[in-house]
């Protein structure tokens, strides 16, 4: 049998070993401002926290790429090259419960690498933190990659790295 491949091993690429994926819908902002609509594949269950795997637990692993399946098929995406991701609901930004008692900032950022036309956005930024760390400024010097944000009505992860600006309201 040759080393290093699956197909001589048996049972290998068998669906019965695959792990089942939800997808989830999210629209993905690249530097350079290429737009990318597909589906990210997330756990239906995770030991993390209640529900299913969500967009943030995604981009916060360890694994520099992330796959996506769109309609021009699949993608591997760099998460250091990712501006910011569209998900479908707030609890995929990490936000938890009731957001209403979360406290925000209204703001205008400057993002890097996108073209001078989509550079900047107003917005809310969420910020939950620990009650005696709740201003905008704790929440970019955490650890995170990617913080909560609403737009126009859809909520955003942003990439922390992209943020060259924030202008408080």
């Amino acid at each position: 049998m040759a080393q290093g491949t699956t197909r001589d091993v048996p049972g290998a690429g068998r669906e019965i070993w695959r792990v089942p994926k939800v997808p989830v819908e999210v629209e993905v902002l690249l530097e350079g401002g290429r737009d990318l609509r597909g589906s990210l594949h997330v756990l239906p269950r995770t030991g993390l926290h209640e529900g299913r795997e969500r967009v943030i637990d995604v981009l916060g692993s360890s694994d520099p790429f992330i796959p996506l399946t769109s309609e021009e098929g699949g993608h591997l995406l760099n998460k250091g090259r990712i501006v910011a991701i569209r998900v479908p609901f707030p609890a995929d930004t990490g936000l938890s419960g009731e957001i209403d008692g979360i406290p925000r900032e209204e703001t205008v950022l400057t993002l890097a690498s996108l073209p001078p036309e989509e550079r900047y956005w107003h917005g809310i930024a969420w910020i939950e933190m620990p009650e005696n760390r709740q201003r905008l400024l704790d929440l970019l010097n955490d650890d995170r990659k990617f913080i909560p944000f609403l737009r126009k009505d859809f909520w955003y992860l942003l990439s922390c790295r992209h943020i060259l600006d924030i202008r408080i309201l």
